[in-house]
């Protein structure tokens, strides 16, 4: 694999995971039972482990292998989900952060 298609497909991981660590934090808002800190940490114990899962489905898929350095990119987008979702909505005008929240 060229370092190229290297940094396209895990830069692709590290989207995907910050996206399903928002997705998780908007469904986990609706919930009045928890904190913000709870939702956020929540959110992002659901998100690695989907991560770790979906890694081990791998290693049951011929040609396909489980990488822990794929658990860690995938990790880093959910991270950065927290942090978009913590601290960089609250930056976007009220309108739009209304629609995304």
């Amino acid at each position: 694999m060229s370092w190229q298609d290297f940094i396209i497909r895990k830069g692709a991981h590290f989207i995907e995971y910050a996206v399903l660590y928002f997705l998780f934090y908007r469904a986990l808002r609706k919930l009045n039972n928890f904190t913000v800190k709870e939702i956020l940490s929540i959110a992002l114990v659901l998100t690695v482990v989907y991560a770790l899962t979906d890694e081990y489905h791998q290693t049951l898929v011929f040609g396909r292998t489980g990488k822990v350095f794929d658990i860690g990119v995938d990790s880093l987008g959910a991270a950065f989900g927290l942090v978009f979702s913590w601290r960089l909505v609250h930056l976007l005008p009220k309108k739009i952060r209304e629609v995304v929240l």
